[in-house]
């Protein structure tokens, strides 16, 4: 006599599939094998950050539900449902961190190749922006906030190099009192950024070195 190894229904007249499932109860595994099935084969095909997360997010849920009927000894996948789950933090971070480095990278060559000042700053606002975006999106994936915090301290920097040249450009026409004020606005920046207080440091110092050769008190 049949059982179903799920509902624990049974019947002369019951017939079961491969996994000893009922009529009943076998679509309700055979839809989460196919879910489980279908975002694993897409994760690393799709083309966005975002769709692969989400097929990891179908993937996870699928793989919950699998679980249980895994307890109870009915085969679903060709590897353990929990197996997978123990192994989806390190495919998500392992997705996150390719993005950083992607959107990083290409914010670090806008910021050699722009002409301007805005056109080497842009990249990492560009980048920044996704990184939060994603942030919130998936909020549990802590790589795009440390990420996004990098490449704003990075951009601080930057805008401080920035000024800095705008500085020297200005002292070359003779300009030294819109140099010094160029100098101490982008110092003055640098309390309100990211940048890491040891590098912080060290800016603030170029920043006063050149005050002083412009015979100029620090104010800071």
């Amino acid at each position: 006599m049949a059982v179903c190894g799920l509902c624990g229904k049974s019947g002369w007249l019951l017939t079961v599939d491969g996994r000893g499932l009922c009529a009943d109860c076998s679509p309700l595994v055979a839809g989460w094998v196919l879910q489980a099935t279908r975002a694993s084969d897409a994760i690393w095909h799709l083309k966005t950050i975002d769709a692969r997360l989400r097929a990891v997010a179908d993937l996870e849920e699928a793989c919950r539900q699998l679980a249980t009927y895994e307890d109870r000894q009915i085969s679903t996948l060709t590897q353990s449902p929990r197996a997978i789950l123990l192994g989806l933090p390190i495919m998500r971070s392992a997705i996150a961190t390719k993005a950083v480095l992607d959107v990083a990278y290409l914010a670090r060559q806008k910021s050699k190749s722009g002409a301007t000042s805005s056109g080497r700053t842009s990249g990492y606002t560009s980048a920044i922006g996704q990184l939060a975006k994603l942030s919130v999106q998936f909020s549990d994936v802590v790589e795009f906030a440390a990420g996004a915090a990098l490449l704003q301290s990075e951009l601080d920097r930057l805008r401080f190099e920035i000024a800095m040249q705008h500085s020297e450009v200005e002292i070359a026409k003779g300009k030294l009192k819109k140099a010094s004020e160029i100098i101490i606005g982008a110092a003055m920046a640098l309390k309100f950024d990211q940048t890491m207080d040891s590098e912080q440091h060290d800016l603030l110092e170029r920043a006063r070195v050149a005050l002083r050769a412009l015979g100029q008190d620090s104010p800071f």
